[in-house]
């Protein structure tokens, strides 16, 4: 049995692992690379241009990690609970020391590194733990869709509207699942002609327009989108008089059973009371 090649294995994944400790605990901007203690990393990378790269890496991630951490409130009473978390550990792995000795602190090829340095590892695991924390906290707000206001709801439809030049096609006898997930209202004149088109993205979601010009009358398009929360100032039915009437342009948007509809009229307020049902509620 070849134990001189286990030595020599056990040996280099053990300054890896070394290493690799010693990245997560050097910073760019905060720790100097010459201290004593940090010497063997300093020159690793000096002579090992991948370690270096993978250094740099680092340091642009704490940036970034940084600058998206910067506007999150801090959650009450999250310093103390850190200092506690942080108290318990370090008596655990004081405890653990003590039975069996840490690895950490041994004599090594890499050198011996003092205790005092290695103390930041502490501190670094609690600042991971709140980091993981608050990045929680940053996913839950960032993944959550924004609950659009009215005003803004009709400027993005009004905008999708002029924008638009593709060409929709004509209402299938069956159905498809996006129509059937994204129906046209009710409240709606349902002219011969209608034309729909798919959107990949309205208001953060996917969305469908139908096209309701037909032979006559105005060009309108009648937006529709999921949106299963209530959203602040629409009713559930269309309303009685457009919200918007500027640039030309009627519009108005309201909410029902989780689907938000937005109705665009080029034209005026009559030509918007021209495309509602009539004996429909009102909101």
């Amino acid at each position: 049995m070849n134990h001189s090649g286990q030595e020599r294995d056990g040996d280099d994944a053990a300054d890896r692992q070394r290493l690799a400790e010693a990245l997560e605990v050097c910073r760019a901007g905060r720790d100097d690379p010459a201290d004593p203690a940090l010497a063997p990393l300093a020159e690793q990378l000096a002579a090992r241009p991948e370690l270096a790269e993978a250094h740099a890496r680092l340091g642009r991630l704490d940036g970034a990690l940084a600058g998206a951490f910067a506007d999150v409130p801090v959650p009450e009473g999250l310093a103390e609970r850190i200092l506690s978390r942080l108290a318990a550990a370090r008596e655990g792995t004081q405890a653990s020391c003590v039975e069996g000795g840490s690895p950490l602190f041994a004599e090594t090829k890499m050198g011996t590194v003092p205790r005092r340095r290695w103390r930041r590892r502490w501190f670094l695991s609690g600042v991971v733990a709140a980091a993981a924390a608050a990045a929680a906290t940053v996913a839950l707000v960032l993944l959550r869709p924004r609950d659009y206001t009215e005003s803004e709801i009709l400027a993005a439809a009004v905008a999708e509207f002029d924008a638009s030049t593709a060409q929709g096609q004509l209402l299938p006898n069956v159905w498809p699942e996006i129509l059937l997930s994204h129906p046209p209202s009710d409240a709606v004149v349902r002219p011969s002609g209608v034309r729909w088109r798919e959107i990949a993205e309205f208001l953060d979601r996917p969305a469908v327009a139908y096209d309701l010009s037909g032979r006559a009358g105005p060009r309108a398009t009648l937006f529709v989108a999921r949106y299963d929360r209530p959203l602040p100032g629409l009713g559930n039915a269309p309303p009685g008089q457009p919200r918007r009437t500027t640039g030309g342009r009627a519009a108005a948007a309201w909410q029902d059973a989780g689907v938000l509809y937005v109705l665009v009229v080029e034209g005026t307020e009559r030509d918007y009371h021209g495309l509602l049902n009539p004996g429909r509620p009102l909101a």
